[in-house]
């Protein structure tokens, strides 16, 4: 299926743009999460959703059709202090995206 095709070729590209410490994961549907560890200042996460957003918008070449998509990122940040997440962290994040698809595709909340 394509949409499967642009799924995994959309992740692979995600997973170019994170370091070897940080993860990658689907959460359903097109929906994905970064996880990063050690970032300590948040324009850096702002600046890599912005790289995920640009992965996106390039060109999906699914032969012969090719793909274009948009996306949107909800940014939820906090500092783990005992080296896991809290689990608020991604219903946090979850409601940013919301408000990030309010306006036009592209956008970080």
């Amino acid at each position: 299926m394509p949409e499967n095709r642009v799924l995994w070729e959309y992740a692979r590209r995600l997973q170019a743009l994170v370091r070897p410490g940080d993860a990658v994961a689907r959460l359903g549907g097109d929906r994905f999460a970064l996880a990063l560890a050690g970032v300590r200042e948040r324009a850096h996460g702002e600046a890599l959703a912005r790289k995920a957003i640009a992965a996106s918008a390039q060109p999906f070449d699914l032969h012969p059709q090719v793909v274009r998509l948009g996306a949107s990122a909800g940014l939820a940040w906090r500092v783990a202090r005992d080296g896991d997440p809290p689990p608020e962290l991604l219903a946090h994040a979850t409601a940013r995206l919301a408000q990030a698809k309010t306006g036009h595709r592209g956008n970080v909340a």
